[in-house]
Order: structure tokens, then sequence, then C-alpha cells
């Protein structure tokens, strides 16, 4: 009664449910801990689909590499014949001006791709989560296409994480 006189009155409740709520909790308790366990093997996808995407992006951003430096090579090599060219006196401005700007275009593509190869590279570290830091290289690049002879979209589909998932959240709303 919280008051500034003496209390004189004690009171004591306990409330029993019937055994069907006790046995529902523990329905929405399963699904909760069945939906959670799913939600984290979807993680789990989407972190390796993202370690794999990086990966090959990062080879794929490799191989820029080298085709830009061939360029470069190339790029090179005309800027000096057109120099040689217009100190002759068989070019004018306008060409030399023309191969040292492609070269320079091509530097520059150069070095954004080292910053995205860099980026790549910094992301691919994280989503490891490890302490040592890993440089990727391959040799060669092999994709091979998954392809079946039959498509069974509804048993592809109840496969799938995410639909577990929803499956998991309409049975726990229903046991709640």
């Amino acid at each position: 009664m919280n008051s500034a006189y003496t209390d004189n009155r004690i009171g004591i409740s306990q409330t029993v449910s019937f055994p069907a709520v006790y046995k529902k909790q523990t329905a929405v308790l399963q699904n909760e801990l069945s939906l959670a366990r799913e939600s984290t093997k979807f993680n789990l996808l989407e972190i390796r689909t993202a370690v794999k995407s990086l990966y090959f992006d990062y080879l794929a951003m490799g191989k820029r590499k080298e085709l830009l430096l061939r360029a470069d090579s190339l790029y090179r090599i005309f800027e000096a014949k057109t120099s040689k060219r217009f100190e002759v006196g068989a070019a004018n401005i306008l060409e030399q001006t023309a191969a040292q700007t492609q070269r320079q275009e091509i530097n520059n593509q150069l070095k954004l791709l080292q910053k995205d190869m860099n980026i790549s590279l910094n992301r691919f570290n994280f989503l490891l989560q490890d302490s040592t830091r890993y440089i990727l290289h391959s040799d060669t690049i092999k994709y091979q296409s998954v392809r079946s002879n039959h498509l069974n979209l509804s048993s592809q589909a109840e496969a799938l994480p995410a639909y577990k998932i929803a499956q998991l959240q309409t049975q726990t709303a229903h046991a709640q």
C-alpha cells in the first residue's frame, strides 16, 4: 500500500495457466530456434557467395590490368615514335598530343583499377575475418556452369534458405 503508515496487508498471488498454454509456448520457442538456425545458414550462404564474387571480380580485374599494361607499352612505343617523327618534322603537334593523351588515359585507368583491386582485396579480407591478410591470384580462371536437364522449380525453391525462413516465420506466427 506504500504509504507513510504501517502496512498491515500483504497479498501474494500466483497464476498457473493450462498445460496447453505451455505446449504452445514450447512450440513457439522451437519455431524461433529453427528460424534462428535457418537465418544463420542463410547468412553463411550470403557470406560464401560474397567471397566467391569478390574473388572472381578480383581475378577479372587482374586480367584487365594485364590488358591495360600491354596497351600502355604499345602506346609508349607509339608515343616515342611520334615524338621522333615530330622532331624530324614528319608529324604535327596534334599527332604527338594524341599519343600522349592516349597513354595518359591508360595510366589513369591503371591507377583507378589498382585502387579498385585494393578495395576488393580489403573487402575480401574483411569478409574472411582472419588475422592473416590474403592476396588473391590464379593462373587460370575457370567457370563451370551447372546445367540441369530437368527443371523442377518447386523442389528447388523449397531447398532455398529464404524459403525455409519464410515458412518458419509463418509457423511461428501461427503458433503465437
